[in-house]
């Protein structure tokens, strides 16, 4: 595994699905038939999945569609895409692929289905987590189902296996989306851009209730016309070994500037209303030019992804042409704020701000909290961001001027920026869906337009959305609930709920005119009520959630699920598609009995599992320390006989023994007692123990070692320096030019997260703080939603004491990956660094008192130690009244050493080798003096811990044996934590800890050392 990519990143992949779908909007002919002239829209919202393949160290690459059919419905200016994609694997093995589909704003995924067996599968609505659990479940018993989540930015994704072997995959996608307007007509737009011919291509488009005909583009995919179907328009298309590099391109025409109006009944029976309006809203209120102002420039890593945008640069050049503020206050922020320059532009010159800013590396995560609102100079303020705030405080305190959110990536938190922005006088200005000229734009910054304020009508409710989207291009549609069947519908729009310049419409609502049976109303209204939800995401996921599954809408906590068998739904609770619910019926009620003997039988185990914790801690390991030949003798004699190897009894004696010498020791009457039965039943493997008993020649030089609470001790980490081209590199340069170097590094190595773990640790031996966490903060921007690099990451920054920031990833972490306890033991263990015992009793003892997989053997009671030890040291009173007194003992220790990794279904062994040459490990879990590991965890992420109580003089030797894994993807070099401790749950102790990467399987790394000595 030595030298791969850690995980497949998200960023790779997109970089090369943009190349293949890009559009050339220059060279877009204007159109003839259309009513007005249109140029083609900019190609920058890539709406086309495609499967990414990963193989080795070779970049990703998109796996051929061999057939492709397009089913595109328009009502009003809804628009629903269907894709049904056929993909052919033309090797001869079995391939696992990653589904990308990034969507623009506004556009929601509605439908997810695969081939399972031949058949087609429809994905189910399911919580985001309950569904990962099942995923990641049904996985691991070599099962393969489906699985689409939205991942942050409105990108959504889903593992692909398997492919099979000069075979077929089948997936189909749909989403809904509102269209965009543009001259007084309605553009579909979809890109088509593929390398390889199509076997087949079908496509069929339907314009419902249309009177006039719409116009196929010039540039659009040729051969497509329209024809009238009774009130609607259909096109259909159809070929083989066509070449498909041109776009479903074409306009429908408005009849009038009245209003549309479509209702239909629900599944509750309420009737659902849909207007789209002829609104025309004036130009707006002027906005008082600003005497200064203020840019914040986002100068995050992602933000580099497509360049420096020429766009905003231009927009910031002529805004403070047409303001032509006294001062410009430019605020450089990633993970930190970086600079702050005040610059006189009472002339309107924004060339040395620019220059400033053409200068930037965009470099870093991106944290909106680090910026002090309350300090701003400007009187407005301009933010430049894609909103994917990532890092520790990731909002921006409120901001009193007008706010303008200015994005231009179509990867981008949408409702972030507009919720941020409409709480001013302020605009959000999406340009990730096309290329905008300042006189276009010019008016957004300048005036404050009209926003809807209220609706008034008797008997309807819910009407949606609560705010005008300013800027997207988009007519002004709105829906609601009708309780009766007729009503009279005001809307009224103003500034900031002032009514006297209020704008008001009237739209009769009628369901024996309006009533229509598209089915397309109802779950438009659900995703129009999801979009205002989710501008305050954290107060209302849990509404999100519900809305979601009811509307079956992926949602941030919501994915789409297909899986194979009826027993993987029945496992998980999860109701499946019709075709399996009456057998899932019959086995859920199966299923129901005995489930409060199960939960009563876990906490029994977890009780007798921390009861043998507290017996051997309670047990005095009594040890010959080896001072003369005899007492070597002994030891020989012991290891000899339990491992029954002449070789074991060579390497404790250092020569090779006579076979009259082994009968000798094994008939020496000094061993009394070679293994206590009572460890056998304690822990199920062999160890052993051994005194002096009859020879009276030996009493002088017996020595007992006794406890004595406390030892001089240390800790010995082993040097360790990647061998990596890019450490090399830096090596050669003055401190002075590190940075520099590493940025230039950083083109070659970005996607890999041990080019920024290994950089920073180079900046942080020479003594470049600052720097370090900038580096290392790159790491929650390389793949949205990775949980195995957000934990590299959170670790790293509690090694580094940043426990604030390591608080918040976990955080993340949680949010993603509560399936597992490994997430709320690291989120209590940062809470009791932070100072904060309270929440790190409360988030261990979760960890205890849970069910958890198989894969994660014993973890509760070695939770409970550390809770335990959080609870004897805690300096302030703790509230404990939920925890069970049975699991409350605290249990300090001489030398504790803890192995956690980032990487699922690996084997990981931790081997400590006391003084006398005892090895403890997976299969030889307590030695004589009573070292202890713990459980082996051979298909999670640990912990494995070694623990004594009493340690030994002289030193210990800590390795890790990386055995291997059985993930089925291959993820890239595995990196490891270890914890070294001594006096652990005492006033002395002291730790160290190590981040390291492991290579190739059956690799064994050194670690450190602990060396103790008497008093």
């Amino acid at each position: 595994m030595k030298n791969k990519l850690l995980l497949l990143t998200l960023l790779a992949p997109l970089a090369v699905l943009f190349m293949y779908f890009s559009f050339d909007e220059e060279n877009v002919e204007q159109p003839n038939a259309a009513p007005v002239q249109l140029t083609a829209p900019t190609d920058s919202v890539k709406t086309f999945p495609t499967i990414m393949i990963k193989e080795g160290d070779k970049p990703s690459r998109p796996l051929g569609m061999d057939h492709l059919k397009v089913d595109v419905k328009v009502i009003g200016n809804i628009a629903v895409t269907t894709l049904d994609m056929t993909f052919y694997n033309e090797k001869d093995r079995i391939l696992e692929g990653e589904l990308y589909f990034p969507l623009g704003e506004g556009q929601t995924v509605s439908r997810f289905a695969m081939d399972v067996n031949g058949k087609l599968r429809e994905g189910v609505v399911v919580e985001k987590e309950q569904g990962r659990v099942a995923f990641e479940s049904t996985v691991r018993k070599q099962i393969d189902p489906g699985l689409l989540e939205l991942t942050k930015g409105n990108n959504f994704k889903s593992r692909v296996y398997p492919i099979p072997a000069k075979g077929y995959k089948r997936i189909v996608i749909a989403y809904e989306q509102e269209l965009e307007e543009k001259s007084e007509q309605l553009i579909y737009y979809l890109p088509m851009h593929f390398p390889d011919k199509l076997k087949k291509l079908d496509i069929k488009a339907e314009v419902f209730n249309q009177k006039l005909a719409p116009q196929v583009q010039p540039k659009s995919l040729s051969n497509i016309t329209f024809n009238r179907w009774e009130e609607n328009f259909v096109a259909t298309y159809h070929n083989e070994n066509v070449w498909a590099k041109s776009p479903i391109y074409f306009a429908i025409p408005k009849t009038d500037h009245k209003e549309n109006i479509i209702i239909e009944k629900g599944a509750d029976g309420d009737y659902y209303f849909y207007v789209l309006t002829g609104l025309e809203l004036s130009q707006g209120k002027a906005l008082t030019k600003p005497k200064n102002i203020t840019i914040l420039w986002d100068a995050s890593s992602s933000r580099g992804e497509q360049g420096l945008s020429k766009l905003e640069l231009e927009i910031i050049e002529q805004y403070l042409q047409e303001v032509k503020p006294q001062q410009t206050e430019l605020v450089i922020f990633s993970n930190d704020v970086r600079e702050k320059i005040i610059y006189n532009t009472k002339t309107g010159d924004a060339s040395a701000l620019i220059n400033k800013i053409k200068a930037t590396p965009f470099d870093g995560a991106t944290q909106y909290g680090v910026i002090n609102t309350e300090a701003l100079k400007g009187e407005h303020v301009l933010l430049f961001s894609d909103g994917l705030s990532n890092f520790g405080k990731k909002e921006l305190s409120p901001v009193k001027q007008p706010l303008f959110t200015i994005n231009t990536s179509p990867k981008a938190d949408h409702s972030r920026l507009r919720y941020m922005a409409e709480q001013t006088p302020g605009h959000y200005i999406n340009l990730s869906l096309r290329q905008v000229a300042w006189p276009e734009l010019r008016k957004h910054f300048l005036y404050q337009q009209q926003k809807f304020v209220k609706v008034s009508a008797g008997n309807v409710t819910e009407v949606y959305p609560k705010r005008i989207k300013e800027f997207n291009g988009m007519q002004k549609g709105f829906v609601g609930k009708l309780k009766g069947t007729e009503t009279r519908l005001k809307l009224s729009f103003g500034f900031d709920k002032e009514m006297e310049q209020a704008t008001t419409i009237t739209v009769d609502l009628d369901v024996d005119k309006h009533l229509t049976t598209t089915g397309l109303v109802e779950k438009l209204w659900a995703q129009k009520k999801l979009a205002e939800l989710d501008l305050r995401y954290e107060k209302n996921k849990d509404k999100i959630t519900a809305l979601g599954k009811e509307y079956g809408i992926v949602t941030r906590n919501t994915s789409l699920l297909v899986l194979d068998r009826v027993e993987d739904y029945v496992a998980h609770k999860i109701t499946p598609p019709s075709e399996l619910l009456e057998e899932y019926n019959k086995l859920i009620a199966d299923q129901t009995r005995g489930l409060e003997k199960t939960e009563s039988e876990h906490l029994a185990r977890v009780y007798a599992d921390f009861q043998e914790r507290v017996k051997w801690w309670e047990k005095e390991f009594k040890v010959l320390e080896i001072k003369t030949k005899k007492d070597k003798l002994i030891a020989d004699t012991v290891a000899y006989r339990l491992r029954g190897n002449v070789s074991d009894v060579a390497t404790y004696m250092n020569a090779e023994p006579t076979e009259e010498a082994i009968q000798e020791r094994r008939e020496s009457e000094v061993v009394s007692e070679i293994i206590s039965s009572e460890q056998m039943q304690a822990t199920g493997s062999v160890s052993y123990a051994w005194s002096a008993t009859d020879d009276n020649a030996m009493e002088e030089d017996e020595k007992v070692v006794e406890a004595k609470g406390g030892r001089k001790s240390a800790i010995a980490l082993e040097a360790w320096n990647p061998d990596t081209p890019y450490i090399k590199e830096l090596a050669k340069v003055r401190p002075a030019e590190l940075y520099k170097t590493y940025l230039q590094l950083k083109e070659t190595y970005k996607n890999q997260p041990s080019f920024y773990l290994d950089v920073a640790d180079l900046f942080i031996a020479n003594d470049m703080k600052e720097e370090a966490l900038r580096v290392l903060s790159n790491i929650a921007e390389l793949e949205l939603e990775n949980h195995a690099l957000l934990r590299i990451l959170a670790h790293r920054l509690e090694q580094l004491k940043y426990y604030d920031l390591a608080i918040s990833v976990y955080l993340d972490v949680k949010d993603i990956r509560a399936e597992e306890p490994q997430t709320f033991r690291d989120l209590g263990l940062c809470y009791a660094l932070n100072g904060e015992p309270q929440k790190a009793v409360d988030m261990l003892y979760y960890v205890v008192s849970n069910s958890w997989d198989m894969r994660f053997p014993g973890i509760e009671a070695l939770t409970a130690c550390e809770m335990n030890k959080v609870i004897a040291n805690a300096s302030q009173e703790l509230d404990l009244s939920d925890i069970d007194e049975k699991f409350i003992k605290s249990m300090p220790v001489d030398m504790r050493v803890v192995l956690n990794w980032d990487t699922d279904n690996c084997d990981m062994d931790l081997w400590v080798t006391d003084p006398r040459g005892e090895k403890c490990f997976y299969s030889h879990k307590l030695t004589a003096s009573g070292g202890r590991m713990s459980n082996d965890f051979t298909r999670g992420y640990g912990p494995e811990e070694f623990v004594i109580k009493k340690a030994l003089p002289g030193e210990y030797k800590v390795e890790v044996n990386y055995y291997g894994t059985s993930s089925q993807k291959l993820s890239g070099p595995t990196t490891i934590q270890v914890k070294m401790i001594t006096n652990y749950g005492r006033e002395k102790e002291q730790a160290q800890e190590v981040t390291r990467r492991l290579g190739t399987a059956k690799e064994v790394l050194s670690i450190g050392s602990f060396s103790f000595k008497h008093e």
